[in-house]
């Protein structure tokens, strides 16, 4: 073939190109509207929503374009082995539509389930709230009722203690409102954060409290770790409650109490973390995969809150917190905050 008859050659399938997209554009058009009107029909929908909704989003153009595109590759295999090789071609692209439909469904399924274990969540939540709620309320309206009757006979005698009852399960109850508050708060306010500094102004902050009277601290500090950005009032309240927990648990042992605090500059993770571990007694194995739980919480007079708000602080701000009791005596936590670029806590 010279090269004169290659060119024309090439000028008359270059005219073609023009109508051959037309030709395909007619084809889905039409395809995808007779289909569609079949598919509204059977699902009482609209025609332009199930069009919208079943053919005119994203990936299924992204899918129709590619198999446009893969024509010329298709021709050629049919050119070197006939239907085999359209057979061969086409073969593994419908594989691969097949594994992502799967996949779809399968992340569909995952969500459903999300949801539903929310639900189940929020639902035992409601109802423990309730029950903790109801307890109070109860003590509160008896002792009312009962101021009611003493006033009635002019006896004021045990209005005091009514009255300090009242009050103490008022107390209680705003307790419960603010963990409840503390606990589904989001927002993050981010300012700069110099982690070492705050951890020091914590202990002497906590010192002064009676349950950490003779506790002994045992603070290292990685001086490497960088400026970080977070919530300073959120993260306060986090160790603020690791260390209560750690005297509470320590108790008036006549053993050593004694906290010991560690940061440590992860330089190839650009994180930063932080430990917090006491000589108490240790938690029991049964307790370990609850201690995050919302409400959950071993102390007698306890509510729960804080453990769940902790755990709830550090994951807003992109970091995790664990627990474990190793063997031996003592509790220890640990809280891992990376920093994905400098000076930024994510």
């Amino acid at each position: 073939m010279t090269a004169a008859a290659a060119t024309l050659q090439r000028a008359a399938a270059t005219q073609l190109v023009m109508p051959f997209l037309g030709l395909v554009l007619t084809y889905f058009i039409l395809n995808r509207s007779m289909v569609t009107l079949a598919v509204a029909w059977s699902s009482d929908r609209q025609w332009l929503r199930a069009l919208r909704e079943d053919w005119l989003y994203m990936g299924r153009l992204e899918v129709d374009a590619a198999s446009f595109l893969l024509v010329p590759l298709m021709v050629i295999s049919y050119t070197a082995i006939g239907y085999p090789g359209v057979l061969l071609f086409y073969a593994p692209l419908f594989m691969v539509f097949q594994s992502s439909v799967r996949l779809t469904e399968l992340k569909r399924a995952e969500e459903q389930n999300l949801r539903n274990a929310r639900f189940a969540a929020k639902g035992e939540l409601a109802a423990g709230i309730g029950h903790e709620l109801n307890n109070q309320l109860v003590a509160i309206t008896a002792r009312a009722q009962m101021l009611l009757k003493d006033a009635e006979r002019q006896k004021f005698d045990n209005a005091p203690r009514h009255a300090q009852i009242i009050l103490e399960q008022s107390k209680r109850m705003g307790v419960l409102a603010k963990g409840l508050m503390d606990y589904t708060r989001n927002q993050v306010n981010l300012e700069p954060l110099d982690l070492n500094a705050l951890l020091v102004n914590t202990i002497e902050f906590v010192k002064g409290d009676k349950r950490f009277r003779s506790v002994d601290w045992e603070v290292e500090l990685d001086p490497e770790l960088p400026e970080l950005r977070g919530d300073v009032g959120q993260i306060q309240g986090v160790f603020i409650n690791l260390f209560v927990n750690a005297a509470d648990a320590m108790g008036s042992q006549e053993t050593p109490r004694a906290i010991r605090v560690i940061t440590r500059h992860d330089a190839v993770k650009r994180g930063a973390h932080v430990e917090v571990s006491d000589t108490g007694p240790g938690i029991k194995d049964e307790h370990l995969p609850r201690m995050f739980e919302f409400m959950f919480t071993t102390k007698p007079d306890g509510h729960g809150f804080g453990l769940s708000t902790a755990h709830r602080t550090i994951e807003n701000h992109g970091g995790r917190i664990t627990v474990d009791s190793p063997e031996g005596g003592g509790a220890r936590s640990r809280s891992r905050c990376r920093c994905a670029c400098p000076g930024g806590w994510n």
